[in-house]
């Protein structure tokens, strides 16, 4: 997937731009406070219909504007795909091609995006649930087919919390907790798969770069708590 095309309509401090870029590599370069970060951003939204750096749609909406667009063309195994987000207050409308995605699944395999800001080098030192949801993205974005088996995990924490506020029968909570083993078993086989395939590329790139008969070894061990 690379970006062909980016348009932008009061999104942050853009009233108005225009972009090609470059199917390759593409530096982007400026004073501070001109809105490098902004572009960043808003290219990160077309793939996790979020933003990285604000809670509220409205944040992203230029000062005196009633919306924002954000329009972009990618191409795919020589497909192009035009997407076009429009904002407001009240809600928000994402089309591709000029049709609204079936599923969340659908729209994301178009657009995998992981990303890497200046925050994230003490990413292993932050939360433990914020190192869980930057992993939880790199594997949805391998395989879009991840992010049912999170969102089925969540439900099912979401309910068993429930239960026992509710102080429900024992019985009740068992049959959640099974499914609740089951999800979380395939969530830790996914992770353990993705960074024993990640490592072995790391080690290869960190000895090309560094020269060195060092190894680097990333492992994964999950919490047994």
């Amino acid at each position: 997937m690379s970006l062909s095309r980016l348009v932008l309509k009061h999104f942050r401090n853009f009233s108005s731009l225009d972009l090609d870029f470059h199917p390759e590599f593409n530096f982007i370069y400026g004073n501070n406070a001109q809105g490098k970060t902004n572009l960043i951003e808003a290219i990160y939204y077309l793939s996790a219909l979020k933003s990285f750096r604000a809670t509220e749609k409205t944040e992203l909406i230029e000062k005196d504007a009633g919306a924002a667009k954000l329009a972009a063309r990618f191409f795919k195994d020589d497909v192009s795909w035009d997407i076009d987000i429009t904002l407001a207050a009240d809600g928000r409308q994402v089309l591709v091609n000029g049709k609204r995605p079936k599923t969340r699944r659908d729209y994301h395999e178009l657009v995998p995006i992981i990303l890497f800001e200046p925050r994230h080098i003490y990413l292993f030192r932050s939360s433990p649930s914020e190192r869980r949801q930057y992993l939880n993205r790199a594997l949805f974005l391998q395989d879009a087919g991840v992010l049912q088996i999170l969102s089925d995990y969540d439900k099912v924490v979401s309910q068993k919390n429930r239960l026992l506020k509710d102080r429900a029968d024992r019985s009740q909570i068992e049959t959640w907790n099974e499914r609740l083993v089951e999800l979380g078993a395939s969530i830790v086989f996914l992770r353990q798969n993705w960074f024993a395939e990640i490592g072995t590329e790391l080690a290869r790139e960190y000895k090309a770069i560094s020269g060195s008969a060092e190894e680097l070894k990333l492992c994964y061990i999950p919490s047994q708590d």
